[in-house]
C-alpha cells in the first residue's frame, strides 16, 4: 500500500529584493519489497555402501533477494532410516552455501529420500530441496594369487 503527503517548501531571504518562493512537494511512500529466498540446486543425489563411511558432502545455495537480507532457517527431513541426514549451518541471514552430509552408519542396502526445508523468516515461505541416498551392498573382493604350477 502507498502513501503520499503533500506540501509546500518556503525559501526565503531577509535581503533578497523578491518574496519568499513556494516549491510544491510530493512524498510517496511505498513499502519495501520483502527478501525473497532462492535456492538451489533443488536435488542433490548420494552414492553410499553399506558399512563403508559416509559420502562426501555437498551443498546448495541460498540467495536473499529484495530489500534487506533475509533470515533463514534449514531443516532436514527424513522419510526413512532415521536421522541419517545433516546441515551446517543451520539458521542465518543472507546468501549461504548450507553443507549437506548424509551418516550412513547402520542403514541397510536400499533407497533413502529426505527433503531439506529452507524457511524464509521474514515472509514464512518455504523452499524445498529434495535429497536421494542409494545404498548399495558392499561386494566381496575375491583375489587369486597363484605361487606355483602343478
Amino acid at each position: 500500500m502507498c502513501s503520499s503527503d503533500l506540501g509546500d517548501i518556503s525559501i526565503s531571504s531577509a535581503g533578497a529584493a523578491n518574496g519568499a518562493l513556494t516549491i510544491p512537494v510530493t512524498l510517496s511512500i511505498t513499502p519495501a519489497v520483502p527478501p525473497t529466498l532462492e535456492v538451489g540446486p533443488q536435488l542433490l543425489t548420494f552414492q553410499g555402501i553399506v558399512r563403508n563411511g559416509n559420502p562426501a558432502a555437498k551443498s546448495f545455495k541460498i540467495v536473499s533477494r529484495g530489500s534487506g537480507a533475509a533470515g533463514w532457517t534449514v531443516l532436514p527431513l527424513t522419510n526413512s532410516g532415521g536421522n541419517w541426514l545433516t546441515v551446517s549451518p543451520s539458521s542465518g541471514e543472507g546468501d549461504a552455501t548450507i553443507s549437506v552430509a548424509p551418516q550412513t552408519a547402520g542403514l541397510a542396502r536400499g533407497l533413502y529420500e529426505a527433503s531439506i526445508r529452507v524457511t524464509n523468516r521474514t515472509t514464512g515461505r518455504v523452499e524445498v530441496v529434495a535429497i536421494s541416498l542409494n545404498m548399495e551392498r558392499n561386494s566381496p573382493i575375491l583375489e587369486l594369487n597363484q605361487t606355483s604350477l602343478l
